[in-house]
């Protein structure tokens, strides 16, 4: 499954491709992204599989999130979902989920009553 890694702008719904580039809504309905808002997704997305290093739980979790009305309208993104991640990274269910620049993406089972 592709996964478009995003952070969050605070105070406000919009979010940035990881890779930067412009703020977007993923909410919008737009008819066509504009080139480089594509390659800034594009070049912020990942494929992530169900291994040794990846919870099922957090694979069948993504696989439900529904896709982006923003990608919806593009061929490259169509099937794509939207991971926003804060300093602090996200959590799917018990799944910690953390992105380090150099060290890449990281889920953990996490200890959802300690934190």
């Amino acid at each position: 499954m592709q996964v478009v890694l995003m952070r969050p702008v605070p105070g406000s719904s919009l979010v940035v491709p990881l890779a930067g580039g412009s703020p977007v809504d993923l909410q919008a309905q737009q008819a066509a992204l504009d080139d480089g808002i594509l390659q800034s997704l594009l070049d912020s997305s990942l494929w992530v599989s169900a291994d040794e290093d990846v919870p099922a739980q957090a694979v069948q979790l993504l696989r439900r999130m529904p896709v982006p009305p923003l990608f919806a309208s593009s061929a490259w993104l169509r099937r794509c979902r939207a991971l926003v991640l804060d300093e602090g990274g996200t959590h799917l269910g018990t799944v910690r989920v953390l992105y380090r620049t150099g060290l890449g993406l990281r889920m953990d089972s996490a200890d959802m009553t300690g934190e």
